[in-house]
């Protein structure tokens, strides 16, 4: 078993069990694969993705388990963990599960400054003949 290494050759070493995996996805800060720890939950997950970002609605997060063809939705009620903390709306997750954290729907103004600098950018530059 102790094989011998040539010039060129490359060693991959799996740094974990792709099995054991969970996913945060949607409006986070860091979305991806993680490892699943033991007795991780909703929160822990999120948490690890970076949090929530701006335009992210933690409280309408959806957990995503079972068959990945037709995988169940279930519906953490954060909103009642927030108002009342019933910690027992932040569910243990399971290998394989989807955590996703939907976007508000917020008016963003930042897209709405960028479309108004590309209308006054591009009227000034027909103005000088462009």
């Amino acid at each position: 078993q102790n094989i011998v290494l040539a010039n060129g050759d490359v060693i991959y070493i799996p740094h974990e069990d792709y099995n054991n995996k969970i996913y945060v996805l949607g409006q986070v800060n860091r979305p991806g694969q993680y490892s699943l720890k033991d007795k991780t939950t909703i929160l822990a997950a999120i948490s690890l993705a970076g949090g929530a970002n701006d335009r992210g609605d933690i409280r309408q997060t959806v957990l995503m388990r079972g068959d990945p063809a037709k995988p169940e939705r279930v519906k953490a009620n954060f909103r009642k963990l927030f108002d009342t903390g019933d910690m027992s709306q932040d569910l243990a997750l399971r290998p394989g599960d989807i955590v996703v954290v939907p976007d508000s729907k917020k008016f963003d103004w930042n897209k709405v400054s960028q479309i108004i600098s590309t209308i006054v950018n591009v009227t000034y530059l027909r103005r000088l003949g462009w």
